[in-house]
């Protein structure tokens, strides 16, 4: 059974740094993750580089295509748009990487535009979007009464 996990930044942090090699952590950031039936971590989601109210960037990692449940769906969601108030999810995609883009894309995020040359190795980099008015995925798996730490806090 997977479990939606939280309170455990840098493990999740660190794991998705290992499947991502561009992946720079801006300070402070959190980090969600997922587990399977035996605990180990098989996907994260970590957000960084916070603007209050307007935006926070995400970056999504995983072993394989199934690790997300709908209520850790419903979490990761949730947290920038509810807790955090953000209007706005802003995701940064290697041009190349058509695996993940079609999963954002699957996710309800919107292609914005493409940066030439914009990723740390020279390739073209992707900036996808999601706004909160587009996010299918916030009444999904709600079960905390309390929410997630804001970030930084």
């Amino acid at each position: 059974m997977r479990r939606f996990v939280a309170g455990r930044d840098q493990e999740v942090a660190r794991w998705m740094q290992q499947r991502l090699p561009f992946l720079e952590l801006g300070l402070p950031y959190v980090a969600l993750g997922v587990t399977d039936a035996e605990g180990e971590l098989v996907g994260g989601v970590l957000y960084d580089n916070y603007i209050r109210g307007i935006n926070i960037d995400v970056h999504i990692a995983s072993d394989g295509p199934y690790f997300l449940t709908r209520h850790a769906l419903g979490e990761f969601f949730r947290y920038p748009f509810e807790q955090l108030k953000v209007r706005r999810i802003t995701a940064k995609i290697l041009a190349a990487n058509t695996r993940s883009r079609r999963f954002n894309e699957h996710l309800g995020f919107v292609l914005e535009g493409i940066c030439a040359e914009a990723a740390p190795d020279g390739s073209d980099l992707c900036i996808y979007r999601m706004l909160k008015r587009e996010c299918r995925w916030l009444n999904l798996g709600k079960t905390h009464e309390q929410g997630l730490r804001a970030v930084g806090a």
